[in-house]
C-alpha cells in the first residue's frame, strides 16, 4: 500500500499553500477522505529528536452541524503558513492522547522494533482497547476531519490515524510467508524472549484495532446468538475501511497458509491469547469466551470473516447518494455492431431488453471500481477463513479422523451459512454485508470433502463376496455424499442466477467490464474442477453404489455442457464457448474411470464392460466434435486438450482390467484393452512417444488375469504370447530415459514373471538380458528373473545355476562402487534366499545351498557392507533341507551355533549404534530348534533334545510349541521318528524312556518345566487317550521325584491341566465305560486329602494343594456331563469349595461357579431359581469379581426358555424387567446385557404362542429405547435383533384362518413384520437387510396370508426381486421362497427351463448368478452362526 507508507517531506516553498491535488490521508484506507468528499487541510511534518511526527491541521465546520448539500467538491481553504527552523516542536497533539502514544513513521524505524512495542506489555494500547476507543469517539480533531458528531462516533468502531497505519504496515509486512519465522516478543513483565510466528504476530497486532472481539464484544452486548450471519452491524467509516479490510485480508490469508503442513505450520497452536496478554479483557471481561478454551487458526479467521461480513460503511460526505447515474454502457453484439452510439435497427431490436436492463438497476447509486474492490476482499476473506479449515482437514495434518471431520463440518457450516442468507440490494454502505460464495468458495469444500476418504480404498476379495466395512469406507462415502450434496446446492444457484438475470443482461454487464479493459468475473460459474471434485470423492468410496453415483454427476456434468446457454458469447463475440457451462476434461475421464473399480458388484461384468466402453465413445465423440470445431472456425484449435490423451487412455486400461474377477472374464476384458491400445495409435493427437505410455499397463493387464489362471500353465501361455508384441513395441519406442522409464522397466519386469509363470524361464532368461542391454532393468527385474528361473525351471538344476550366475554378476556390479555408498539390504538378501531355495527344490541341490550360504556367512563376517548378508530365513531353509538327513546332526548344530554367535553380534551392538544397521538380522527361533529337534528324533537322542530343552528355556523369548511337544512326546515314548512329517498324530505308549542328563559331563535332575510343554499337549488333545497319556506321565513324574531325578515335585498347575484334559474330552466321550468327570474329580479328592493333615504340616512335607482353579475345572466337567445326577454332583463340589473358601485365601467362590450348576438344572427351573437367589443374597455386596453378573441371570433365563413343559416366557420377561428395576433403582448389581434380552426373546420364540410376535416386538423396542435414551451402546438392535422379530412372527400360530385375524390392525403378525422389515430397508439403528431378513419375511406371509389371496403371488415376486437386487440370496433363502410359491412361479423367477432339469431338491444357489448372493457372508467367513438363523 503506497498510501500507508511515511509521507514524503514538503518542501519550504509549498508550505502554506494548497496542493492541485489533495494528499491522501495516512491511515484512511489507502484513498484518503477524498473518496467521501470530507474535508482536509495539508499535512505538516515536524522532527522532535530526530523523529518525524505527522500534524493534521484541520479547519472547517463541525460534522453536528448540518450537512450541505452535495455540492461539487472545492478546495478547502489554505492552511496557515508555518515556519520551519532546526528543531521543530509538536504544535498540538492529537484528540487528546498523550505524547508517548505517537508513534514515528515506520520509514524511520524498523517494523521488527515498532512490532515489539505495539505488542509491548506496558503500551498503553496494549493494555485497554476500550480506553483507546473511547478516547477515538471524544477526539474533538479527528471527528471534525470526518464531519462526525460525537453521537455518532459512539457507535463506531473509529481508530487513530496512527495506530491503523503502524498496524497496517506490522501486518502486511509478517503476512507475507517468508517473515512466517516470526519474531522474538517479551513474555509479559519476564526478561525471557519468546518466538512468535508471524501469523500469531497478525493475529495480536490484529487485536489492537478490535478484531474480532469487537465484534464479539457487541454480540455479547445486545445477548444475540452467533450461528447466524450477520447479527451486530458494525459501523465503520469509509476513510479507514479500506486499511481495515486490507489487514483483515492480510491476517486470514496468513492464518490460512498456516494451516498447510510445512515448516511454518500452526495447526496445534492456539491462537486463544491469554487473557492477562489480550486486548479484548482490558476490563476483565471475556466476552463469553471461556479462559481455558484453544481456539484454532481456521476459527480465528472465521471471526475476523464474521467481523468483515458485519462492517456498515458509514459516508458523511454525501456524494455516495443521489449521485448522476452514468448513461447506459455500450454493448457489442457479435462482429455486427454495437449499442450505445448510433440509433440502428439492430437497437430497436433488442431496445425492450435495455429497458429492461435499466429497470433492473435501479435508482440507487452504481457501484464504483472501489464498492467491487472492496466486495471482492471481503470474499477473498471468507474463501481465506474456508480454505482454512479445509486445510485443517487434510490427512496430512496429523488430525484424529473425528477432528478432521469437524473442520470440514465447520467449513461447510459457514459456506451453507453465507448461500442461504436473504439478498438483498446492495448499497455502498451495505456492500460486504452482502457477500455471496463465489465458485471458490464452492471449489474449496469440494475439493476438501473429495479428499477426506482414504487415498486406494479397500478392494474386495471376491467380486460376490464386500469386504468388511471399515471406517475408511463408511468415511469416503459420506465425504463423497458431502460433496455432492455442495455441488447441487451450487447448481441450483447457478441456475437462479441465470434465471434471474437474462443473457442481455449479463452481456451489459460484462460488457461494462470490457469497457474497462478487464475481463468479466463468472459468478459462480461451474467449472469442470467441481464436478471432478465430486466424481474423485466417489472414486475412493468402496461402495457398491459409488461408481453409479459417480456415473450420474457425469452424466448431469455432459447434460449441463450440453443445453449450457451460448447467446451470451456470441452477443459478445467472444468466441469463448464456456457457455457458463462445465465441459468434461481429462481429469474427469481419469476420475470416472477410477470409479468403476466396484460396478461389476453392482451390475454385473457385461454391464460394466459395456459402460466402460460408452464412456470411451463419447469421449472419442466429444473429442472429434472439438476438433471438427476447430477445424471450421467456430473454437480456437487451443481452447480445451482432448479428453482421450494419455492420462486418459491409462485410467481406461486399468478400470478395465480390474473389473475382472475370473480369467474367463480377465480374457475378454483384456483382448478389449488390445482393442483399445489399436484404436489409440490410429488418434492423430497421440505422437508414438505418447502411445507407448500406455503400453506398460496393457502388460499389467495380461499379467494380472495370468495369476487368476493359478496353476494353469496353458492359460498362463496364452496371456504370454499376448504380451509379446507389445513387449516388442515397448523396446522400439522406449528411449531408455525419462520419468516414463520407471513405467516401462515395470511393465519388463511383469513380462518376465509372466513367462516365467508360463514355464518358459528360457524367455524369462532372454527377456531380462535384452532389458539390461537397453538400460531398462532394475533390481525387480533380476528378482522376476531369478523367480522364473528357479521356481518355474523344473528339475533342470542348470537353470538355477544360470540364475546364481546372474546374481554373482549384480553383486560384482555392486561391490565395485564405492565402500561407503554399497550397504546390505533385505531386497538383496531376498535375491540369495531365492536362489538357496531353487537349488533345494531340485534334487542333489543341497550341497550347492549349503555352499552359498557358507559363502553369504563368509562375505559378511569379513565385509559388513557386503551385499551377500543373511538373515533367519537364510539358515532355516538350508536347516529345514538337512534335517530331512539323518546324518547332518552335527552340520545342524554347527549353523545354529553360527547363528547364536551372529545373533550375540547384534545384541551386543546398540541399536542407534551406525553399525548395528550392518549386522545380519540372525536370531535362532523356535522354527529353528523344532528342526535341530526333528533331527534327534530321528536319531532317537533324547540326551540332545533335553539338553537343547533346557537351552531353549534359558531364553524368555522363545516358547516351545506343539511341534516341539510332539517330537518330545515321540522322543520320551522311544519311537523312531523317521517319518519326513513328524511325529504329529502319533499316541504315544505308556513307556517313558527318561534318564539322568548329563549336562557338561555333570549328572543332574531333569528340570520339571522341561515337561509343562508335553503336559500342555496332552491336556489339549480333548480326548479320552490323550487324558490318560497325561496321567501316565504324572505319575512317572511322581516317581521321578520320589527317586531324586526331578529337580521339583509337580506344582498344582500340572494337576489342574490332568483335571482340564477329562474336561475337555467329557463333552466328546464316547465310551460310557469312562466318566471323565470322575476322573477328574478324583484328582481333586487327592489334592484334598492333603488338606486334612493341615496347610502347616503338607507346606513342610512339600505336598500340593488345590487352589480356586481346581474346584472349578470339576465343576465344570460335571456341567457338561450326561449322567442324571450331574447336577447333584456339581453343586456338591461347589458346598465343597464354600467351605475350603472359608479357610483359604486362595480360594473364593465366585458367579462363574453358580453359572454353570445354574443352567445345569434345566429340567428343575425351581431348583435353578432357588439357586439363582442365594447366589443375589449372599454375594450381592461381595467384590466386584465375585458377586453375580448379567451371566448369572442369563443362566437362570435359559433355564425358562429351554423348560417346555410349562409356559416359562412370561416369567422370564419378568424376571428381566425386574432386574432392570432394580439395578435403576440401586438395589440391584446385575445389569441385563443383550444376551439377556435375546435369551427372553428365544423363550417367547419357543412357545409358539400367539402372542410371540407382540411380546418381541416390545422386548426390541425396549432395548432400543435404552439405547437412544441411556447411551446403552451394547442393546443397539442390529440386524440379528430385528431379523428375530420377524422369526417370531413366522413360527406365531396361522393367523389366515382365525376369526377376527383382520381387526388385530398393527398387532398381527404381517403388520409386525412388515414395520420391521421396512426399517431394516430404512437402516434404522445402522441394521439394514439380510439374507435372513428375506428367508423369514418369505415364511411369514406363507404362515399367515391366504395363498388364494391375489395378492399373494405378485407379493412374493417382488419381495423377492428385491432379494436379488440387493444381493442376499443364500440357500437359506432359495429354500424359504421354494416353500412358499408354486413350482411354476419359482422356475419362472430363478431362471427358466435350463435350471429346471436339475430338479428342485438339487437346486443351489452356487447355480445361480454370483451377483445375487454377493452380499451373503458364509459361516466360514464369518466365523460363528448369528442367533437370528440358528
Amino acid at each position: 500500500m503506497a498510501s500507508l507508507a511515511a509521507p514524503s517531506r514538503l518542501l519550504p516553498a509549498q508550505c502554506g499553500r494548497p496542493r492541485p491535488r489533495p494528499r491522501r490521508s495516512l491511515g484512511c484506507g489507502g484513498r484518503g477522505l477524498n473518496d467521501d468528499g470530507a474535508r482536509r487541510r495539508l499535512t505538516h511534518q515536524h522532527t522532535v529528536d530526530g523523529h518525524i511526527h505527522p500534524k493534521f491541521c484541520t479547519h472547517g465546520r463541525w460534522s453536528s452541524l448540518p450537512r450541505p448539500s452535495p455540492t461539487p467538491h472545492r478546495p478547502p481553504p489554505s492552511s496557515p503558513r508555518c515556519s520551519f527552523s532546526t528543531t521543530h516542536r509538536v504544535v498540538e497533539l492529537q484528540g487528546g492522547l498523550e505524547k508517548s502514544d505517537l508513534l514515528p513513521p515506520l520509514g524511520a524505524g524498523n517494523v521488527a522494533d515498532r512490532t515489539r512495542r505495539l505488542l509491548s506489555s506496558d503500551h498503553p494500547r496494549r493494555r485497554n482497547f476500550q480506553r483507546l476507543l473511547d478516547e477515538a469517539r471524544s477526539n474533538r480533531k479527528l471527528l471534525q476531519r470526518l464531519q462526525l458528531s460525537p453521537d455518532e462516533a459512539k457507535t463506531m468502531l473509529l481508530l487513530p490515524p496512527d495506530l491503523l497505519r503502524d498496524v497496517h504496515s506490522a501486518i502486511l509486512h509478517f503476512s507475507q510467508k517468508s517473515n512466517f519465522g516470526g519474531l522474538n516478543i517479551a513474555a509479559g513483565e519476564s526478561v525471557l524472549t519468546s518466538k512468535v510466528p508471524g501469523p500469531m504476530l497478525c493475529a495480536r497486532l490484529l487485536e489492537l484495532v478490535g478484531i474480532p472481539h469487537y465484534h464479539q464484544q457487541q454480540q455479547s452486548t445486545a445477548a444475540s446468538s452467533a450461528t447466524n450471519w450477520p447479527h451486530v452491524k458494525i459501523r465503520v467509516h469509509s476513510s479507514q475501511i479500506d486499511a481495515i479490510l486490507d489487514v483483515c485480508r492480510a491476517a486470514a490469508v496468513a492464518l490460512s497458509r498456516s494451516c498447510e503442513v510445512g515448516r511454518h505450520s500452526l495447526l496445534a497452536a492456539n491462537f486463544h491469547f491469554h487473557p492477562r496478554n489480550s486486548t479484548n479483557v482490558g476490563d476483565g471481561n471475556n466476552f463469553g469466551e471461556p479462559a481455558g478454551e484453544r481456539k484454532s487458526a481456521a476459527r480465528l479467521a472465521e471471526e475476523i470473516c464474521r467481523t468483515v461480513n458485519n462492517l456498515e460503511i458509514v459516508y458523511t460526505s454525501g456524494t455516495r447518494e443521489g449521485a448522476p447515474r452514468e448513461g447506459p454502457w455500450q454493448m457489442r453484439v457479435g462482429r455486427i455492431g454495437s449499442i450505445g452510439m448510433t440509433p440502428g435497427p439492430l437497437e430497436e431490436y433488442l431496445g425492450p431488453a435495455a429497458t429492461a436492463i435499466g429497470e433492473l438497476e435501479g435508482d440507487g447509486p452504481p457501484w464504483s471500481p472501489k464498492d467491487r474492490r472492496r466486495h471482492d476482499t471481503a470474499t477473498m476473506i471468507f474463501n481465506a477463513a474456508l480454505a482454512a479449515y479445509a486445510k485443517s482437514a487434510a490427512s496430512s495434518s496429523g488430525a484424529r479422523l473425528h477432528q478432521r471431520r469437524e473442520m470440514l463440518q465447520n467449513a461447510e457450516r459457514m459456506l451453507l451459512e453465507l448461500a442461504s442468507q436473504n439478498q438483498k440490494d446492495p448499497t455502498p454502505a451495505t456492500i460486504l454485508q452482502c457477500v455471496r460464495p463465489d465458485a471458490v468458495s464452492f471449489n474449496t469444500a469440494i475439493k476438501a470433502w473429495s479428499e477426506f476418504g482414504p487415498r486406494s480404498p479397500p478392494q474386495p476379495e471376491k467380486r460376490g463376496r464386500p469386504s468388511n466395512r471399515v471406517d475408511g469406507e463408511c468415511t469416503a462415502a459420506l465425504a463423497a455424499e458431502r460433496a455432492e450434496s455442495i455441488l447441487t446446492l451450487m447448481q441450483d444457484l447457478h441456475d437462479e442466477e441465470r434465471a434471474a438475470h437474462s443473457t442481455a443482461r449479463a452481456a451489459w454487464n460484462d460488457d461494462r467490464w470490457a469497457k474497462e479493459g478487464r475481463a468479466p468475473p463468472v459468478e459462480r460459474a461451474i467449472a469442470p474442477v467441481a464436478y471432478n471434485g465430486v466424481i474423485k470423492a466417489w472414486s475412493r468410496s468402496s461402495d457398491p453404489e459409488a461408481p453409479l453415483r459417480a456415473l450420474a454427476v457425469y452424466k448431469t456434468m455432459m447434460e449441463r455442457s450440453n443445453v449450457a446457454c451460448s447467446a451470451r458469447e456470441s452477443l459478445r463475440g467472444t468466441g469463448r464457448g464456456t457457455g457458463g457451462g462445465a465441459a468434461p476434461e481429462g481429469r474427469t475421464l481419469v476420475f470416472l474411470l477410477q470409479a468403476l473399480h466396484t460396478l461389476p458388484a453392482a451390475v454385473g461384468l457385461e454391464d460394466a464392460l459395456a459402460t466402460v466402453e460408452s464412456i470411451h465413445q463419447s469421449a472419442k465423440d466429444l473429442d472429434e466434435q472439438r476438433r471438427w470445431s476447430a477445424e471450421h472456425g467456430l473454437a480456437p484449435s487451443s481452447h480445451r486438450e482432448p479428453m482421450l490423451n494419455v492420462f486418459s487412455y491409462n485410467a481406461l486400461i486399468k478400470a478395465m482390467s480390474k473389473l475382472p474377477a475370473t480369467f474367463e472374464e480377465g480374457l475378454t476384458s483384456c483382448l478389449r484393452i488390445d482393442e483399445i491400445v489399436d484404436d489409440m495409435r490410429q488418434n492423430p493427437s497421440l505422437e508414438s512417444e505418447q502411445q507407448n505410455q500406455v503400453l506398460p499397463n496393457a502388460i499389467a493387464a495380461w499379467a494380472r488375469i495370468a495369476e487368476l489362471a493359478g496353476d494353469d500353465r496353458r492359460r498362463a501361455r496364452s496371456c504370454a504370447e499376448k504380451v509379446e508384441p507389445h513387449v516388442d513395441a515397448l523396446f522400439d519406442g522406449s528411449r531408455g530415459e525419462g520419468g516414463q522409464r520407471i513405467y516401462a522397466v515395470q511393465a519388463i519386469n511383469d513380462a518376465v514373471a509372466l513367462y516365467g509363470r508360463a514355464g518358459w524361464p528360457s524367455k524369462a532368461k532372454d527377456l531380462f538380458v535384452r532389458a539390461k542391454a537397453c538400460n531398462l532393468s532394475n533390481l525387480g527385474t533380476l528378482s522376476a528373473a531369478i523367480d522364473a528361473l528357479c521356481k518355474h525351471g523344473g528339475e533342470d538344476v542348470t537353470l538355477v545355476e544360470t540364475a546364481h550366475q546372474h546374481l554373482l554378476e549384480f553383486e560384482r556390479d555392486k561391490m565395485r562402487l564405492n565402500g561407503s555408498v554399497v550397504a546390505p539390504d533385505m531386497k538383496y538378501t531376498a535375491l540369495y534366499n531365492a536362489v538357496i531355495a531353487g537349488y533345494l527344490a531340485k534334487n542333489k541341490g543341497t550341497e550347492q545351498a549349503e555352499a552359498l550360504l557358507r559363502r553369504m556367512i563368509a562375505a559378511h563376517e569379513s565385509n559388513p557392507r557386503h551385499i551377500a548378508r543373511p538373515n533367519t530365513t537364510s539358515f532355516a531353509t538350508v536347516m529345514a533341507a538337512l534335517a530331512q538327513r539323518g546324518d547332518s546332526v552335527h552340520k545342524l548344530e554347527e549353523l545354529l551355533g553360527t547363528m547364536e554367535r551372529l545373533h550375540g553380534r547384534r545384541v551386543r551392538v546398540p541399536p542407534t549404534a551406525p553399525e548395528a544397521k550392518l549386522l545380519a538380522n540372525v536370531a535362532p527361533n523356535i522354527v529353528v530348534y523344532n528342526l535341530l529337534l526333528k533331527a534327534y528324533a530321528r536319531t532317537n537322542d533324547v540326551q540332545s533334545a533335553m539338553k537343547l530343552v533346557h537351552r531353549i528355556e534359558k531364553d524368555s523369548t522363545i516358547q516351545l510349541d506343539e511341534v516341539s511337544n510332539s517330537y518330545l512326546v515321540g522322543l520320551m515314548a522311544g519311537q523312531n521318528q523317521s517319518d519326513p512329517d513328524g511325529p504329529a498324530g502319533k499316541a504315544p505308549s505308556d513307556s517313558l524312556a527318561i534318564s539322568p542328563l548329563n549336562l557338561n559331563d555333570q549328572k543332574l535332575a531333569v528340570p520339571v518345566k522341561s515337561f509343562d510343554s508335553i503336559m500342555n499337549t496332552y491336556a489339549t488333545t480333548g480326548t479320552a487317550e490323550g487324558a490318560e497319556k497325561g496321567a501316565a506321565l504324572m505319575r512317572k513324574l511322581e516317581a521321578m521325584y520320589a527317586s531324586g531325578e526331578l529337580d521339583a515335585k509337580p506344582d498344582v498347575f500340572f494337576y489342574n491341566k490332568l483335571m482340564n484334559a477329562w474336561q475337555l474330552c467329557e463333552q466328546n466321550n464316547k465310551d460310557q465305560s469312562i466318566c471323565p468327570s470322575e476322573k477328574a474329580e478324583e484328582i481333586l479328592d487327592s489334592l484334598c486329602e492333603q488338606y486334612e493333615d493341615g496347610v502347616e504340616g503338607a507346606v513342610q512335607q512339600n505336598q500340593v494343594l488345590p487352589n480356586d482353579v481346581s474346584f472349578s475345572i470339576c465343576i465344570h466337567a460335571w456341567c457338561k456331563s450326561d449322567r442324571p445326577d450331574a447336577a447333584e454332583r456339581a453343586e456338591r463340589l461347589l458346598r465343597r469349595k464354600e467351605v475350603f473358601a472359608n479357610k483359604y485365601r486362595n480360594i473364593a467362590v465366585k458367579a462363574s461357579d453358580f453359572n454353570p450348576i445354574i443352567s445345569k438344572w434345566k429340567g428343575d427351573p425351581e431348583r435353578a431359581t432357588l439357586l439363582f437367589d442365594e447366589m443375589v443374597v449372599r454375594y450381592a455386596d461381595s467384590e466386584k469379581w465375585i458377586r453375580p453378573t448379567a451371566g448369572t441371570l442369563n443362566s437362570l433365563l435359559s433355564v425358562y426358555g429351554k423348560y417346555e413343559d410349562k409356559n416359562l416366557a412370561p416369567k422370564a420377561e419378568n424376571l428381566l424387567h425386574r432386574t432392570n428395576q432394580l439395578h435403576k433403582d440401586g438395589k440391584g448389581c446385575i445389569l441385563p446385557d443383550m444376551v439377556s434380552y435375546r435369551t427372553v426373546i428365544d423363550a417367547w420364540i419357543r412357545q409358539w404362542h400367539k402372542d410371540g410376535p407382540q411380546r418381541v416386538d416390545a422386548l426390541v423396542q425396549d432395548m432400543a429405547e435404552k439405547y437412544e435414551a441411556e447411551g446403552r451402546t451394547d442393546l443397539r438392535p442390529d440386524e440379528n435383533a430385528l431379523n428375530l422379530i420377524l422369526k417370531a412372527c413366522a413360527q406365531a400360530p396361522p393367523m389366515w384362518k382365525r376369526q377376527g385375524a383382520a381387526e388385530k390392525g398393527d398387532n398381527h403378525p404381517i403388520a409386525i413384520a412388515n414395520k420391521t422389515f421396512a426399517a431394516l430397508k430404512g437402516k434404522k439403528f445402522g441394521a439394514s437387510a439380510t439374507h435372513a431378513t428375506y428367508s423369514f419375511m418369505f415364511k411369514v406371509y406363507r404362515q399367515h396370508m391366504d395363498f388364494h389371496d391375489e395378492r399373494y403371488a405378485p407379493l412374493m415376486l417382488n419381495l423377492w426381486r428385491s432379494c436379488v437386487r440387493d444381493g442376499n440370496l443364500s440357500q437359506f433363502t432359495l429354500r424359504a421362497f421354494r416353500d412358499s410359491v408354486l413350482e411354476k412361479d419359482f422356475w419362472a423367477a430363478v431362471g427358466g427351463d435350463d435350471l429346471r432339469k436339475s430338479g428342485t431338491d438339487k437346486l443351489s444357489v452356487k447355480d445361480l448368478p454370483n451377483q445375487w448372493g454377493r452380499n451373503v457372508i458364509s459361516l466360514k467367513d464369518r466365523g460363528k452362526k448369528t442367533v437370528a438363523t440358528s
